[in-house]
């Protein structure tokens, strides 16, 4: 056994703690960037992927067509990338 098998638990709580603000760094961005989209990208975003509503039954809701849906999505999610960049 070498002492590398061992990392220094202090070390572990430092690298926790940086990801762990890293982590809430990162969700405050896209809290942010989501909070700039127009209120209804905001709802479907939400309906999707917190609701984990299908596009299909989201189609159905909103009287919209599936495969725009998707390309929405599509532009919806690239925005958001692009702003956390």
């Amino acid at each position: 056994e070498q002492l590398a098998d061992h990392p220094a638990p202090a070390l572990d709580t430092v690298d926790a703690a940086e990801r762990r603000q890293q982590r809430g760094e990162l969700l405050r961005a896209l809290e942010s960037a989501i909070a700039d989209l127009p209120p209804a990208d905001q709802s479907l975003l939400r309906l999707r992927f917190w609701g984990a509503v299908p596009v299909s039954r989201l189609a159905e809701m909103t009287g919209e067509p599936q495969k725009p849906l998707y390309r929405r999505f599509e532009r919806i999610l690239h925005d958001l990338r692009v702003c956390l960049e």
